[in-house]
């Protein structure tokens, strides 16, 4: 049986070395032990508890578990982050529980958990270099460095540490997750989006995360299908996020239906009337380009030259980076284009939402 499950382990980790595009690099050797297994029944129980309104009271029934299976890695991450949320007492006693903790020499535990606790980088990433000393398989020290350098901005090296440990527990969330977040910063999104579902199986109920995967898809891989059941789902929790109301215009434009984003922009704008990127928006979609047919132009260009003279009686101090740009530079080039061609409006008077 020892020999099935070893083969079993081997063969996920060609899979996930698959994944990673990696296959020429040494597949690192798995943990000796399973520093995710724990015997205690209300494991489930107690993640779902801290996630809710009574997290408080989970704090001393985590404390017992880790003492009780004082190699469970992901025991130890949900206490010392439960711990540093809670704060006052709560801190303390999870602080003076690890600074009494034995080290035998051989756990790459120890290290690791007071790793997570140390302020310095250097004395932190001295301490999961321990760990992975004592254990090269120590998929959670590899994670933890991956964080450790994304941090400080080494990108490549956040990578392989998280690229490891992916490929020694595929499984992980938090590993899935900072790959992913790394790849898509490195624009490797087509990689980062996989990351993102793994870490989202793991996690279904993550918001913050969904609309980071959605983000992904419609913006940069110009994926409108794959990123609208999660959209929908989204905002079936957030009804009235103007933000994801942005998203599904955005899908609707890719889609080639102008009059359905148009509407959603409009929307937003009812909604937050000094919403920059919105008018931009709706502006630039019925503004198309120079190259239109001169039938397109008269038609849709009227409209732009509405949506660009609302943005224009925005406050500019709602604007900022590329949309300051935008606002400042190339809508009145836009606009003058539009009026060489359909001529000035008949009202000078700035428009509003309504007029839209």
């Amino acid at each position: 049986m020892s020999d099935l499950r070893g083969m079993l382990a081997h063969a996920l980790l060609l899979v996930t070395s698959a994944l990673c595009g990696c296959a020429d690099q040494p597949i690192p050797v798995a943990a000796a032990r399973d520093y995710a297994a724990c015997d205690a029944v209300d494991w489930p129980q107690l993640r779902a508890q801290v996630r809710g309104p009574d997290a408080a009271a989970a704090f001393p029934r985590l404390l017992e578990l880790v003492r009780r299976c004082p190699e469970f890695v992901p025991g130890h991450d949900l206490l010392q982050d439960l711990g540093r949320r809670l704060g006052g007492e709560a801190e303390s006693a999870m602080r003076a529980y690890y600074a009494k903790r034995d080290d035998d020499g051989k756990s790459p535990v120890t290290p690791y958990v007071r790793a997570r606790l140390e302020p310095s980088p250097a004395r932190r990433r001295d301490l999961l270099e321990e760990a992975l000393r004592r254990e090269p398989g120590a998929w959670f020290a590899s994670r933890e460095l991956g964080e450790l350098w994304q941090q400080s901005g080494n990108l490549e090296a956040a990578f392989e540490s998280y690229e490891r440990a992916v490929r020694l527990r595929a499984d992980d969330a938090r590993a899935n997750l900072g790959l992913s977040r790394v790849l898509s910063a490195l624009g490797r999104g087509d990689a980062a989006e996989r990351y993102f579902a793994a870490y989202l199986a793991a996690e279904p109920d993550d918001e913050a995360v969904t609309v980071e995967l959605v983000r992904l898809q419609i913006y940069s891989l110009g994926k409108a299908a794959e990123a609208e059941p999660r959209l929908q789902w989204l905002l079936h929790r957030r009804p009235d996020d103007v933000s994801l109301w942005m998203d599904e215009a955005a899908i609707a434009w890719q889609r080639g239906q102008q009059s359905v984003a148009a509407g959603h922009y409009r929307r937003v704008l009812r909604a937050d009337p000094d919403n920059v990127r919105a008018a931009l928006n709706l502006g630039n979609l019925y503004y198309g380009s120079q190259e239109r047919p001169d039938a397109e132009k008269l038609r849709d260009w009227p409209k732009a030259r509405q949506a660009y003279r609302y943005l224009l009686s925005i406050d500019p101090g709602s604007a900022s980076g590329a949309d300051a740009f935008e606002r400042a530079v190339s809508v009145p080039a836009r606009l003058r284009q539009i009026e060489a061609v359909i001529g000035a409006p008949a009202d000078p008077r700035p428009p509003s939402v309504s007029d839209l």
